[in-house]
């Protein structure tokens, strides 16, 4: 049906100002409208026929004896949208909710529907020209007919409703985008306006480890800025997020040559990551690297020990990698050929060994042990 309906769209150019302000005055028939309305219709409208006519009729609609009070074109759209059905407003708030466009899986995971019942109120909503098919090409399958008609159902919606709408947006972007990158900072926002600010606070500094990734610096302080915002109380959760805010700004620092400011961060996050297992190993390999690069090799090579052998208690594989890396480099920088090619091999192997389902890492972690495995091609191996 949808095909259908493209097939028989007819296109037609915008009306010019000119043009636009004679067709109101012949629709309207110069009834008594405020020039505030008429620019209302106007921006509404962008020239467009169908939506020129369309905020006519609403108007005359409202000047009906029966259905006075409504002197704007909000009112008249108020008015139109209230007659569409329970099921389908529960769908446009669901997709108002989740942005002006949205994509189908985004919000058929939001409402969690039957396929009959979602393509049923998909259908419906689109021959009202309330929803559209997106004319681009990218993520998002669907967008508002108009962004009037996306702000009044955002600012009708009641607080507490909008709350929960919120956390389901939030759970179905993390559904829909599991294991994907750029996703992070609309996950947050939603847990953000949901009021679930620990979660909010995790997404955002899951954002701030993909902007410092891109090098956006600017981007992922304020992301970072915004997690620790969230973050009240002395709780074991809130500690540790704390903790991974202060690494995060300790790596940027680095990447900023700060390396004084980086190595004292880093130094600290290391002490205070003890009771949080996981992290802690992450600071140890985040504590050697700005070692490493700060020309600190035994130092570096010392944590990169400390934090191999934490990650291979704890079957952390991407991590004792990362650590079997630093340490050959550390051990190359020294003048321990021998030693570093051992542990650039073994990083190799353990890579080889990871599941299937850890690609992308194991990828990365190959690249790393091979270029460091080729700086030591010419070198005198005893």
């Amino acid at each position: 049906m949808r095909r259908q309906r493209c097939a028989l769209d007819l296109h037609v150019q915008p009306f010019t100002p000119s043009e636009t302000n004679y067709f109101l005055e012949q629709a309207l028939e110069r009834e008594a409208i405020s020039a505030d309305t008429l620019e209302d219709i106007r921006r509404y409208a962008g020239g467009m026929p169908l939506f020129l006519r369309e905020a006519a009729e609403s108007l005359r609609d409202a000047h009906h004896p029966k259905k006075r009070g409504l002197t704007g074109l909000r009112g008249s759209l108020r008015m139109r949208l209230r007659d569409i059905g329970e099921r389908n407003r529960q769908m446009l708030e669901a997709a108002a909710i989740l942005g002006f466009s949205f994509a189908d899986d985004e919000l058929q995971q939001m409402l969690g529907w039957t396929l009959s019942a979602y393509a049923s109120a998909l259908d419906d909503l689109h021959a009202r020209r309330l929803l559209i098919d997106t004319v681009t090409h990218g993520a998002d399958d669907y967008a508002f007919s108009h962004h009037l008609i996306h702000d009044i159902i955002l600012t009708d919606i009641p607080a507490e409703r909008a709350v929960i709408l919120h956390k389901q947006a939030a759970r179905s972007l993390e559904t829909v985008h599991a294991g994907q990158r750029g996703y992070a900072a609309r996950i947050a926002a939603h847990y953000e306006m949901a009021r679930c600010a620990q979660t909010a606070a995790h997404f955002w500094l899951e954002h701030a480890r993909e902007s410092t990734d891109l090098a956006a610096f600017e981007y992922a302080l304020e992301s970072i800025a915004r997690a620790e915002t969230l973050l009240e109380g002395a709780s074991r959760d809130v500690r540790e997020l704390r903790a991974q805010a202060a690494m995060q700004h300790g790596t940027i620092a680095l990447y900023q040559g700060e390396s004084s400011l980086s190595l004292s961060l880093l130094r600290d996050v290391v002490d205070v990551s003890r009771e949080f297992p996981a992290l802690y190993i992450q600071a140890l390999v985040a504590h050697s690297y700005a070692l490493y690069t700060c020309d600190r090799a035994e130092a570096a090579h010392a944590v990169a020990s400390q934090a191999l052998e934490l990650a291979l208690s704890l079957h952390d594989a991407p991590n004792a990698v990362r650590a079997l890396n630093l340490r050959g480099v550390s051990a190359l920088m020294l003048g321990r050929v021998r030693e570093a090619v051992d542990d650039l091999q073994r990083a190799c192997t353990l890579t080889d060994q990871m599941q299937q389902d850890d690609v992308d890492v194991r990828g990365t972690m190959k690249r790393m042990s091979f270029a460091s495995l080729g700086a030591l091609r010419g070198c005198w191996l005893p």
